[in-house]
């Protein structure tokens, strides 16, 4: 009878355990439930702020590599710039050196025409006779023509083809007006009175008067006195009459 009271009294025991028991597994199973769904919700949550959070890392190695290679295409652009910019100077120093070419070749021909001008000068002054103290060497190279023109005309007039007309002024008498264009080696003047009648000169001077034409002018001066001459200077206004003419050097009143 005791030994099953006791028993009774264990199996309620156990019983009332095993109900304790399955009280607490049903009490704790929501909270189970709830940190397995935290811990889901967790590690999602992690996932994507993990990935948000490597969305700005990313995308700055996105903007460092896009700037690495501007920078890269940059050097090279500033590459062609400096290469392009070498061209240039050596085709600009190719320019000079052509540009030096061609002002010695410049000189050499001015030098030529200067030395042919001499010649040609040097020429036309045997054809004539000076007065002593006569300067034919500072006059301007268009007066040279000029001359060629009246000892043309002497010879014509005189009937000698080797007739040398007497120069009696050019860049030398100090007796010339102000401003003469004597002074500025625009002028020569040669003898007429013996080259026959009064008539006669005059037609001379109208002969080469007409020759020269316009860009000289031609005067017959002091006509019937000891100093009658032939006037022969260029035209006012093609001639510069504040410089006096020197081969040499130039004075200006």
């Amino acid at each position: 009878m005791a030994s099953a009271l006791g028993l009774l009294v264990i199996g309620i025991i156990a019983v009332a355990v095993v109900c304790i028991a399955i009280k607490i597994i049903v009490a704790l199973l929501p909270v189970g439930l709830a940190i397995g769904v935290v811990s889901i919700l967790g590690l999602a949550f992690c996932d994507n702020t993990c990935a948000t959070q490597s969305e700005p890392v990313k995308t700055h190695v996105e903007k460092i590599d896009k700037y690495v290679e501007d920078v890269k295409d940059a050097a090279e652009d500033v590459g062609n710039d400096i290469n392009e910019y070498v061209e240039d100077v050596q085709d600009a120093i190719e320019e000079i050196d052509e540009f030096d070419e061609i002002n010695a070749i410049k000189d050499k021909i001015e030098q030529k025409a200067g030395n042919i001008q001499q010649k040609y000068h040097q020429q036309i002054r045997s054809m004539t006779r000076q007065k002593p103290d006569v300067n034919l060497e500072d006059i301007l190279p268009e007066l040279d023509s000029a001359i060629s023109v009246v000892v043309w005309a002497y010879c014509v007039a005189s009937g000698d083809e080797n007739f040398k007309p007497l120069v009696t002024s050019a860049n030398d008498y100090e007796g010339h007006s102000a401003q003469s264009a004597h002074y500025s080696g625009a002028a020569v003047d040669f003898r007429i009175k013996d080259m026959g009648s009064l008539a006669e000169r005059k037609e001379l001077v109208a002969l080469i008067r007409e020759e020269l034409g316009d860009r000289f002018t031609v005067l017959h001066e002091d006509i019937g006195k000891i100093n009658e001459h032939l006037h022969v200077q260029l035209r006012s206004g093609t001639y510069d009459k504040t410089v006096a003419f020197n081969k040499q050097e130039t004075t200006v009143f």
